[in-house]
């Protein structure tokens, strides 16, 4: 009796096809949480185009004596109130006030005060500015990604310190609304 210890050729293609399984569940599975990011990244933006067009179009109504971007103290709501409130008590038109980011803490907020990104560095032109902006706090390591992704979409991958997508301290997501203002 000869005591072979190798592997068959059968068992080796098994094993080969048994690893290649695997792989392509999780490329699957890789490919997926891309596209669900995607997916995030585009209605986070197209959410923020909305508000902003919001702003525009309740602004060319005149119904409001401040100016297309008001002071958060002109809406009367505290600092940062969300974009919900804002439409639920007339302050802003055009838009559902159940807009949710689907990251962060899940609400969409109103900065023009600058409070939580007061100072910008090593930006280019006008991007050094705070300006108006839309918050989404409290994100989160996991959400990163499609963070990256919104700056991809805004601004061309330039970091998340300049232009209209910037994170501060790692938990804020800022839009600004309006680069040129600060």
């Amino acid at each position: 009796m000869s005591n072979n210890k190798g592997f068959t050729l059968v068992e080796v293609l098994v094993v080969v096809t048994i690893i290649s399984i695997l792989a392509s569940i999780l490329w699957i599975i890789i490919d997926m949480k891309s596209q669900i990011n995607n997916a995030k990244a585009v209605k986070i933006a197209n959410d923020f185009k909305s508000i902003e067009r919001a702003f525009w179009l309740t602004a060319q109504e005149g119904l409001k004596e401040y100016g297309l971007y008001p002071s958060e103290n002109e809406f009367g709501y505290g600092p940062d109130p969300s974009i919900s409130t804002l439409v639920n008590n007339s302050g802003l038109k055009y838009i559902p006030a159940n807009f949710q980011p689907p990251i962060g803490d899940g609400i969409y907020k109103y900065d023009n005060d600058n409070n939580a990104y007061p100072f910008l560095n090593n930006c280019s032109g006008q991007n050094n500015s705070g300006g108006v902006n839309l918050i989404i706090k409290n994100i989160t390591t996991i959400d990163q990604d499609v963070v990256y992704k919104l700056d991809n979409i805004f601004d061309n991958g330039d970091g998340l310190k300049c232009g209209y997508i910037r994170v501060y301290n790692d938990n804020i997501l800022k839009f600004n609304l309006d680069v040129n203002q600060g």
